[in-house]
């Protein structure tokens, strides 16, 4: 249990010839041995004269405490005591070192009782302090680290190119889509979070036909087939951008958590759901197609702009259950500035792990 004691533990032991006398509520002694376990338990020790408390040396006390699950008793009027099997005592003779408080008029009853409430009040205290923690979970705002791996195309006038053949056609196995991102959720208020965040992103458009090449010309994009070209192996576009998210969740289910290697990581059990928004900047872009001549594999790998839109921004959707989460980003700009290249909107369909 976690809030588990006795009523209250006394050791009488008189060390001369007097036997334990519990019907007596109050007594003057002329020396107490109060020993002290953390906060919440203690051992005392009532002695009536002086001259034996210099007994009390010759007992090993750390094995009485050893024997203490197995001689805990019980009397009449149920208060606990240590009973100590071997009546001569020799069996805890040895060196002990003990902290004596001398000259104290010691009311049983009372510190019984006092101790009883200190205990009651750690209780209270501590259940305070989990009720507390609890609300503090339950509204506190939640940060993950994530990775996001998923795979891109696009949509030209809500369809897509290879339904007109085109050669800026790409391939949705090999298009992949890398995020590396931090996420926050805050609690606003019963299934209702807000996410919010920043990530670091890179689209990869590996186009259908590997003979593919990209220029950029005075006016426009060029698309076009490298006739030079025997053996392609590969043809892409790589963009990456720096973005900043807003996603209103709907979450049905109550919250868990599990350990990783740092710390506890939470997670929502049930059912989560939303809709919200992304915005980004272009950092860099490259076009890089690879070939085989002569059985040497060569690669050309071109930086440039290619009249990609510096900016973006778009739609994201989420949808998870428990530590899974999917989701669909869409973007409403298009990818290449408007006149200067096809009009095709970037869509990328993800897991997050």
């Amino acid at each position: 249990m976690k809030k588990l004691f006795t009523t209250i533990l006394l050791i009488g032991i008189y060390l001369s010839s007097s036997a334990y006398s519990p019907e007596l509520p109050q007594r003057t002694v002329k020396d107490t041995v109060i020993i002290n376990f953390g906060n919440k338990s203690k051992i005392l020790i009532l002695v009536d004269d002086p001259a034996e408390l210099k007994k009390i040396s010759e007992f090993d006390l750390n094995q009485m405490l050893k024997d203490l699950s197995i001689s805990v008793d019980t009397m009449d009027n149920d208060e606990q005591y240590l009973k100590i099997e071997d009546a001569t005592g020799e069996k805890y003779l040895n060196d002990t070192s003990i902290i004596v408080e001398q000259g104290q008029t010691l009311d049983v009853a009372a510190l019984k009782e006092e101790i009883k409430e200190e205990l009651r009040d750690e209780i209270r205290e501590e259940d305070r302090d989990e009720s507390k923690s609890k609300r503090k979970y339950d509204r506190r705002t939640r940060s993950y680290f994530n990775f996001e791996l998923g795979m891109n195309n696009w949509l030209e006038n809500g369809k897509y190119p290879n339904e007109s053949n085109a050669l800026y056609t790409v391939r949705n196995w090999g298009s992949w889509y890398v995020a590396l991102a931090n996420t926050n959720r805050a609690h606003i208020g019963g299934t209702f979070y807000l996410d919010f965040g920043a990530n670091i992103s890179w689209y990869n458009f590996k186009f259908q036909n590997d003979l593919t090449r990209m220029e950029k010309g005075v006016d426009d994009l060029i698309f076009y087939e490298d006739p030079l070209i025997s053996e392609p192996i590969k043809s892409k576009l790589t963009v990456s951008y720096i973005n900043a998210t807003l996603v209103p969740v709907f979450s049905f289910g109550r919250s868990g958590r599990k350990r990783d290697l740092f710390n506890w990581d939470y997670y929502d059990k049930g059912l989560r759901i939303g809709i919200g928004g992304y915005i980004g900047y272009r950092l860099w872009s490259f076009n890089k197609y690879t070939w085989r001549e002569e059985g040497s594999k060569n690669k050309n790998h071109d930086k440039g702009d290619y009249y990609l839109n510096n900016l973006r921004y778009g739609l994201k959707f989420v949808l998870g259950i428990r530590v899974v989460d999917v989701f669909v980003n869409y973007d409403l700009n298009t990818i290449f500035i408007e006149d200067k290249g096809p009009k095709l909107n970037a869509l990328t369909f993800g897991i997050v792990l």
